[in-house]
């Protein structure tokens, strides 16, 4: 939060390829990055979601037609910024993932438990309220001793810091300090999900990033401290 309004681009090695500033923004505090196809075109989008504390009372998210050379920095504006407010409240969010199929964006709440997932549509009107579709059960929380640890960000462990739909609309990929936990996506609203696998991380200092390959077939994890180390895991076919 109000670092310069930027978006990196980096390769499938972490090597940075260009930096897109964009001057008409602020970054109160910039969370998770998303990205999309409609209608023939590539759009990324930016939550500007985070609130420790949970005192903010509007959020955004902003959204890019993606720089067709990654590799090219420069300005950029977005096309469409949706003021939004939580129904019920503040509460910290740090996940954004898009379903084009759905034409919605989705985002999971941090701190409570057992998390929710909200969506609102993509053509949501300023002011709009995101809807709740599901709470994500059976994500392991830390034990008391844990809790009391500082070191490993102990209590703060299972907190939700990103996430990311597959290519193919049928999973989420969760992601907190310690593990990746997949859900599927939700077809009903208001459901329970439980977890369909996890995927137990090594040390990672604050994992704060997630996203799939284009073709599904890669899963990428990235820390928030620098420097910033990404792990590449190649996701394996039955």
């Amino acid at each position: 939060g109000d670092n310069s309004a930027e978006i990196i681009a980096i390769d499938g090695k972490a090597r940075t390829l260009g930096i897109f500033n964009a001057p008409d923004l602020r970054n109160i505090d910039w969370e998770d990055i998303t990205n999309y196809s409609l209608a023939g075109k590539h759009y990324l989008a930016i939550a500007d979601t985070g609130d420790n504390g949970g005192v903010r009372d509007v959020l955004f998210i902003h959204i890019f037609e993606e720089p067709s050379d990654a590799k090219r920095s420069g300005q950029i504006a977005p096309v469409k910024s949706i003021r939004f407010l939580w129904p019920d409240g503040a509460r910290d969010a740090e996940s954004l993932f898009a379903s084009a199929k759905n034409r919605s964006f989705y985002l999971i709440s941090k701190k409570r438990v057992p998390a929710e997932l909200f969506a609102l549509p993509f053509d949501a009107a300023d002011g709009s309220k995101p809807v709740l579709v599901a709470t994500l059960e059976g994500i392991a929380q830390p034990d008391a001793d844990t809790m009391n640890k500082k070191g490993d960000y102990g209590r703060y462990r299972a907190q939700i810091t990103a996430a990311d739909l597959s290519p193919d609309n049928r999973t989420i990929a969760v992601l907190n300090y310690q593990q990746v936990i997949f859900f599927p996506m939700p077809k009903k609203s208001k459901v329970r999900l439980k977890p369909l696998s996890t995927l137990t991380l090594p040390w990672l200092p604050q994992a704060e990033g997630i996203t799939y390959s284009r073709d599904g077939k890669q899963l990428f994890v990235g820390s928030e401290q620098t420097p910033t180390p990404v792990i590449r895991y190649d996701l394996l076919q039955p």
